[in-house]
């Protein structure tokens, strides 16, 4: 999944680091106050001030750490090979598939070669019978639910890629935090104005009161319109100094000015309207400060140096990230795309391979049962036969849901193919088998699916009907061709089967037709080209 990224503000600190920075900051401004000898109000604003540098310098560290993450996130990412991501993601899915989908079905076919065994051996194998046929009945059922939900697209992480990359936009109108921070700070203002000038003996006026509580109020814009901010704040102490009613610093100044600046160097450095707004605030807050209070101006320029400083480094490590966290994102996309055509294709094998595993045992089972309900007890002889043909053909397809279970595929051989004929034949189904020269073992597993499914399908389709299946090489494609004679009512767009062996064959290049036989009943013909054999 691609991982979307945020990047708080220089005043979004957790609790208990924010609290380990003050306990930091008070702690250096008591040594430094200590030192000099001033008092209380001096480590007050030692403190606030120490801990406003802790704090930016805390963001920008935190950014390139952040960026270091992203650095690794990418060479990791970068590291994958797609295909073996594939591979592993194929592994993953095969284990749950066959844990989830042929638990049930493995279930249904093991019940059914107990009761075989179980009717072998009674007296009276009538109820026996019928509880095959039932189970075979389920086993279809269960069989047809759980291909549809193989062949349904997956619910994966893919499907909320979107929303894993959803940015929000940013607001363009200042919020309730926001709001709450401009008033706590505006207030903050009014009272130094107030106070700090009445402490050093003199009078301050209410419009300086005034206009250092709208320069501080300014703040509300830093988040969404920093340059707007900054030019306001700067405007208003041109202003101040123009009238005569100077705007008093003090705390405040840390929040409005030293944000606002934060802001400007770490969002809007290449602006020029953006840095000319700064340009503006530096130079009026530095010359009325000058004028008003000329002992606190290397304290102000420090506060300003720190905090463009700051969100310079905090920047340039954010632009290295999300530069690393674009390649990582990219990275991790292509590997995403990789794992999910693997697992879409791999839900699409194996849905074939249950298919024509379950389909056929059931398919058989369920004649087979048939046969022996209306057999009994007048020939029980036919009956004993049938559930032979019962109990051979569910070994067998316990025997492939095992391998599925495992994902091991054991190559197929011509016996495998004489086999399947003769389970055929021996439930009562008339084959003939027409072949010229011996099958290419590359194309005997596709051969043998083919073969499979259109005499499954006469069995199940057509009984009574007599097949044929003709087998063909040449130098370059191997040909099959399998009719009936029944009443060649099987659609081949419908269903699983011919649907699924229609996929094996277009995956081999190779091309299937269907429809109606010469003297009627279905025809089948497929044509697979012959690939290089493996030297030995």
């Amino acid at each position: 999944m691609v991982r979307a990224r945020s990047y708080p503000g220089w005043m979004s600190v957790r609790p208990r680091t924010a609290a380990a920075l003050v306990a930091g900051a008070a702690a250096l401004a008591g040594l430094l106050v200590a030192g000099t000898g001033a008092g209380l109000p001096e480590w007050l604003f030692g403190t606030a001030l120490l801990t406003f540098l802790l704090v930016v310098v805390h963001g920008a560290a935190a950014g390139w750490r952040e960026a270091r993450a992203q650095v690794a996130r990418a060479a990791a990412l970068s590291g994958v090979d797609p295909g073996d991501a594939a591979r592993h993601a194929v592994r993953v899915e095969r284990e749950r598939l066959s844990g989830d989908i042929t638990q049930r079905l493995r279930a249904l076919v093991t019940a059914v070669r107990a009761e075989a065994a179980a009717a072998r051996d009674a007296a009276d194998p009538g109820p026996a019978v019928v509880r095959i046929h039932r189970l075979a009945q389920e086993a279809t059922a269960e069989l047809r639910r759980q291909l549809g939900l193989l062949r349904s697209p997956a619910g994966d992480e893919t499907d909320r890629a979107p929303d894993a990359v959803r940015r929000s936009d940013p607001r363009r109108r200042p919020g309730r935090g926001d709001v709450v921070v401009a008033t706590a700070v505006a207030a903050v203002a009014a009272v130094e104005a107030y106070a700090y000038p009445r402490a050093e003996g003199g009078v301050s006026g209410w419009e300086s009161v005034a206009l250092t509580a709208i320069t501080a109020v300014t703040v509300i814009g830093v988040r969404t319109a920093a340059p707007a901010a900054a030019s306001a704040a700067g405007s208003v102490y041109l202003l101040a100094a123009v009238v005569g009613a100077p705007v008093v610093g003090g705390f405040w100044c840390l929040v409005t000015l030293g944000g606002t600046l934060w802001t400007l160097a770490t969002r809007h450095l290449r602006s020029v309207a953006a840095t000319a707004s700064g340009a503006l605030l530096v130079a009026a807050s530095l010359v009325a400060t000058r004028w008003r209070d000329p002992d606190n101006v290397a304290v102000l320029c420090l506060l300003e140096v720190v905090a463009v400083s700051a969100g310079v480094l905090t920047r340039a490590a954010r632009r290295r990230a999300a530069a690393a966290g674009r390649a990582a994102d990219d990275n991790a996309r292509a590997l995403d795309a990789a794992r999910a055509a693997a697992v879409a294709a791999e839900r699409v094998s194996f849905a074939r391979e249950v298919h024509d595993v379950v389909s056929h045992a059931v398919g058989v089972v369920a004649v087979q049962a048939a046969a022996a309900q209306v057999s009994w007890p007048q020939r029980p002889d036919v009956v004993l036969r049938a559930l032979d043909i019962i109990g051979e053909t569910v070994d067998g397809a316990v025997a492939e849901l095992d391998r599925l279970q495992v994902g091991r595929s054991v190559p197929r051989s011509e016996d495998d193919l004489a086999a399947l004929v003769r389970r055929i034949r021996a439930g009562g189904t008339q084959v003939r088998i027409v072949q010229q020269g011996p099958l290419p073992p590359s194309a005997l597993d596709v051969v043998y699916r083919v073969v499979q499914e259109c005499l499954t399908n006469v069995v199940r389709h057509a009984p009574g009907a007599a097949a044929t299946v003709e087998l063909g090489t040449t130098a370059d494609a191997v040909r099959v061709v399998v009719t009936d004679d029944g009443p060649g009512v099987v659609d081949p767009g419908r269903g699983y089967g011919l649907v699924g062996v229609g996929e094996r064959v277009s995956f081999a290049g190779g091309s299937l037709a269907c429809g109606p036989g010469p003297g009627g009943g279905l025809r089948v013909d497929v044509v697979i080209p012959r690939v290089p054999e493996p030297v030995p």
